[in-house]
C-alpha cells in the first residue's frame, strides 16, 4: 500500500528551488527531482507490505517512517498502474557508487539482533543490507566528507543509525530507535 504522511517533526521552513544531493558533490538539482525533505509541503509517500487485515486494523511492514508519523491517507498499490514496464531514474541513474566499505561493529550487531527479538526490525540481514547500501551511496553532507574518523547519524527505518568513517570504510557503531527530539 502507499502511505501518505506528514512530515510532523520536520522543523525546515525554507523551500529551497534547488538542493545540492551529496552524491552530486556540490551539484544543484531541482527540488522536485530529489527525496530532499526540503520541500514546499510537509507531505510524504511511502510504499509498505501490507502484512494482514483484521477488522479495522491493519499490519504493515517495510515503512520507512518514524514511528508516531501522522498518516493522512493509504491508496492500493497496483502492480499494472504503479510498475511502469520503462522507467528511468533520472539524474541519478548515471552515478556510480563509490568504492566504500561498510561493516557493522560488535556492539550494532549486539544492537540489531535485540532489535529483532523485540520486533523492531522484522529482518536482520535485510536492515542491515539497507544500512550497508545507504553508507555506501555516502549520505554525508559534503562538509562531512573532509572529517576522518567523525561519528554522523542517518535515520534509517525508524533506526538512529551511528557510524565512522576512515580509510575508505564506514564503521557502523550504533543502531537503536529513533527518539525525536525537538
Amino acid at each position: 500500500v502507499w502511505l501518505i504522511s506528514h512530515f510532523h517533526q520536520n522543523k525546515n521552513i525554507r523551500a529551497p528551488g534547488k538542493i545540492h544531493p551529496p552524491r552530486l558533490l556540490g551539484k544543484a538539482v531541482g527540488v522536485f527531482a530529489s527525496r530532499s525533505p526540503h520541500h514546499p509541503n510537509s507531505l510524504g509517500l511511502s510504499l509498505a507490505k501490507l502484512v494482514n487485515v483484521d477488522g479495522d486494523k491493519i499490519k504493515l511492514s517495510g515503512i520507512d517512517l518514524v514511528e508516531g508519523t501522522p498518516i493522512l491517507d493509504l491508496k492500493p498499490y497496483l502492480a499494472e498502474g504503479d510498475r511502469p514496464e520503462n522507467f528511468s531514474c533520472g539524474w541519478a541513474e548515471d552515478l556510480p557508487i563509490a568504492p566504500i566499505a561498510c561493516t557493522l561493529g560488535r556492539e550494532a550487531e549486539l544492537q540489531l539482533n535485540t532489535l529483532v527479538a523485540q520486533q523492531k526490525i522484522a529482518n536482520a540481514e535485510r536492515f542491515k543490507a539497507l544500512v550497508i547500501e545507504v553508507l555506501r551511496l555516502d549520505p554525508r553532507p559534503l562538509s562531512y566528507r573532509a572529517r576522518v574518523n567523525e561519528r554522523f547519524a542517518v535515520v534509517l527505518g525508524g533506526m538512529d543509525v551511528h557510524a565512522r568513517y576512515n580509510a575508505g570504510e564506514f564503521i557502523v557503531e550504533s543502531i537503536r530507535p529513533f527518539v525525536a527530539t525537538d
